[in-house]
Order: C-alpha cells, then sequence, then structure tokens
C-alpha cells in the first residue's frame, strides 16, 4: 500500500491524477499513457524458445486448451488495435513454456529456421493484464502494446500513437466517450 500511495502522491503532482473523497479521478490520460510509455523496461524472461508450426496460430492456440495464462506481446498484438504489417513471427508470453510444449505436442518443433513464433517465459504479471480475445486470440491490452510499441523503431511509434488515440477516444466523457 505505502508503493501504491508513493505512486499515486507523484501522479496528483504532475496533475494526472486527483484525490478526492470519492475516490481517485484522472484528469491527464495521455500524460499517464506518455509516462507509463516513459517508464516501461521489457519484462524479464527466463526462458525463450522459437517455434516452427504446423498449425496456424489461431488454431495451434485454440487448441492448447491452457489453464494457464498465454498471451501475444504488445507488440505481436498490435495489430489487433490498429493497421501494421508484421514481419516478425509472433512472441507469446507464458508462465511456463513446458506445459505449452507438452499440449502442443507434434504440432510444433523447435528451430532457430524457418521461425512461425516464439514463446517467452516470463512470471510479470503485467503481461498478462487485461488480455482481449478476438477470434480465440489472446492479444495484450491496448496500452501494454502501446508501452511496448513505443519502445521500437519509428514505424513502430508512429503505430502506437494511432493506438494511443484510439484508447483516450474510448475514455468516458472524451471525444466518443460515454460519460458515467
Amino acid at each position: 500500500m505505502s508503493t501504491i500511495s508513493k505512486a499515486l502522491k507523484r501522479l496528483e503532482s504532475d496533475l494526472i491524477v486527483d484525490r478526492t473523497p470519492d475516490g481517485i479521478r484522472l484528469r491527464q490520460p495521455d500524460k499517464l499513457l506518455e509516462k507509463l510509455a516513459e517508464s516501461y523496461s521489457p519484462p524479464k524472461v527466463s526462458r525463450a524458445v522459437t517455434l516452427s508450426a504446423k498449425l496456424p496460430l489461431a488454431e495451434l492456440l485454440r487448441a492448447a486448451r491452457l489453464e494457464m495464462p498465454l498471451v501475444l506481446s504488445g507488440r505481436s498484438s498490435i495489430t489487433a488495435y490498429a493497421v501494421m504489417g508484421h514481419p516478425d513471427p509472433p512472441i507469446l508470453y507464458t508462465p511456463n513454456i513446458d506445459v505449452v510444449l507438452r499440449n502442443w505436442g507434434r504440432e510444433v518443433e523447435e528451430t532457430s529456421r524457418f521461425v512461425d513464433l516464439e514463446l517467452r517465459q516470463t512470471a510479470e504479471p503485467t503481461v498478462y493484464f487485461d488480455v482481449r480475445k478476438q477470434g480465440g486470440v489472446p492479444y495484450s491490452s491496448p496500452v501494454q502494446a502501446v508501452v511496448e510499441c513505443f519502445a521500437g523503431d519509428k514505424r513502430e511509434r508512429e503505430t502506437a500513437l494511432e493506438v494511443k488515440r484510439l484508447i483516450l477516444q474510448e475514455l468516458p466523457g472524451r471525444n466518443g466517450g460515454h460519460d458515467g
């Protein structure tokens, strides 16, 4: 609680939030997104595996039937929120690569050539927060996509700005948002 209180005091002094008797109110969501992007550091990955797959990613994910999180990275999720080509193989975060590999069985094979996807093992909860499923595919939150892409190249940063605008438009009381 002391860490949260300290963070709120900082956000309050930066005029990003207001604390009132009714709760906390976000004053400058765009500034909050900028601060998140500035302070972003990639999740600590304890293991990574590159794979070739016999099935398309969406089919693999439907077949996985996992009881634990499996989610596309923010960079790999950006196409769910904005138009951007993605030549790199998708990256999926999971807390346990061995369980995923065991579940997929012969549908995937470890390889360093002709890579179809990459699994990254991490226990960091932020990558699993606010997962958005579309067609059975678990995309990272739009905020995760923004902060990861702001750390990327010029094209990724420009796409992150598009997603940032989308996030801000969907907020209550903002361009097209609903008051309430």
